[in-house]
């Protein structure tokens, strides 16, 4: 997921830089060795990769035992599966791993794959349903501009909690990752709500924009502004429903940064065209009344179209 589910199957060597959400604040890198079809395989030579904690990456065959993995004391696994799965539990959160298949691959052979892929990532306490969806780059250069696939994910728990989860089921070696695996291109991203006042729904047709304030802007104040805007444009004919996200980057290809960290997440029912046309119109109109500090121009924009079902976990 850049992937947080993701080793690769040949010798290689992973950088993962220190960032400040790191589990720890030393620089290191990883040499993994293991065999070329299981999850617990090891990376290819690939680019350098900026990550908030350590992730799966830096799994697999020996390196298990060689690093230092957080582990659980005994007996308290299943006292985190409790704890995901208790009445405190933030449904409205989400995990977004978005993807760009090696150019050589078939789209056919791409998602073939990636659909039997949700099976084995679903299985993982924490993850409550997931939906696939081809992207199309409206605007914007930031990660994850340009990559082509969007697989969305429904989450119960703390996602870094469920994150935790999900190192432990690549580690086992269960999932099954093809030899092209490491030419994949992946971004992804732990999106924690805003206060949305209704669930997420991973609906047929999306609108993503991934925005940051402009320096020396608060925060909060960002936030409460855009929560009204997002509410404006849902407004706009073909715009149904919004939310809005605080993002966290679980790991991010280091050739292709991004800066944003905040995402509104649209459903919408009109096709592209119509939806930026339906925008402009707004935009002529309430731009009057948005403040001198707006300037969406460096933003990215994605539009996200369903190709398969919502996907529940396991009873």
């Amino acid at each position: 997921m850049v992937y947080t589910l993701s080793l690769p199957p040949e010798r290689g060597k992973i950088v993962l830089p220190a960032t400040p959400g790191s589990r720890s604040s030393a620089r290191r890198s990883a040499e993994i060795n293991v065999g070329p079809t299981s999850s617990a395989a090891v990376m290819s030579e690939r680019r350098p990769l900026v990550s908030t904690r350590q992730t799966i990456y830096d799994l697999g065959g020996q390196a298990i035992a060689e690093r230092q993995i957080p582990r659980l004391r005994p007996g308290s696994g299943d006292r985190l599966a409790s704890a995901i799965t208790r009445e405190d539990r933030m449904s409205e959160n989400l995990h977004l791993v978005f993807s760009k298949p090696p150019e050589r691959l078939s789209d056919e052979e791409y998602n073939r794959w990636y659909d039997s892929h949700l099976s084995e990532i679903l299985v993982v306490p924490g993850f409550v349903s997931a939906r696939r969806y081809r992207l199309q780059t409206v605007k914007g250069e930031w990660t994850p501009s340009g990559h082509r696939y969007l697989s969305a994910y429904e989450l119960e728990g703390n996602p870094r909690d469920v994150m935790r989860e999900l190192d432990k089921e690549v580690a086992s070696g269960r999932m099954n990752l093809p030899g092209w695996f490491p030419d994949i291109t992946f971004a992804s991203f732990n999106c924690y709500s805003h206060g949305n006042p209704a669930e997420a729904r991973l609906a047929d047709h999306l609108y993503l924009v991934f925005s940051a304030p402009p320096e020396g802007l608060d925060n909060n104040q960002f936030v409460a502004w855009y929560r009204e805007h997002a509410d404006e444009n849902t407004r706009v004919p073909g715009f149904l429903a919004n939310w809005r996200f605080r993002l966290e980057p679980e790991v991010i290809d280091a050739s292709s940064p991004t800066v944003a960290t905040h995402l509104a997440v649209y459903e919408v029912d009109r096709d592209l065209a119509a939806l930026r046309a339906n925008l402009e119109a707004a935009r002529v109109t309430n731009e009057a009344g948005w403040p001198s500090w707006f300037d969406p121009t460096p933003w990215t924009s994605l539009d996200a179209v369903a190709i398969g079902d919502r996907v529940p976990a396991p009873a």
